[in-house]
């Protein structure tokens, strides 16, 4: 990902951690979701290591949910972009 901002001419402005952050960040203040499900479906694992090792919940029907309102959220955010 890192990579590919580069070629396209973000290198040094963008990461795909960035990216991540962001997202995190909106879901987390505006999505009215779970943080357990929003950290799951962002690939991030459970920094407990006993809960970890015990709790290997999906969340899909939520993170199903979590990515149509995220779809969602950037068509808006297209549809507000400068043309």
């Amino acid at each position: 990902m890192n990579r590919a901002l580069k070629i396209m001419g973000f290198g040094g402005l963008q990461t795909g951690h960035g990216f991540r952050g962001l997202a995190s960040t909106i879901m987390n203040e505006q999505g009215g979701f779970r943080s357990g499900g929003i950290e799951r479906q962002l690939t991030h694992r459970d920094r407990n290591k006993v809960r970890r090792a015990y709790n290997h919940v999906q969340y899909m029907a939520e993170r199903h949910n979590l990515m149509q309102w995220w779809s969602d959220y950037l068509d808006v955010q297209l549809e507000k972009a400068p043309k």
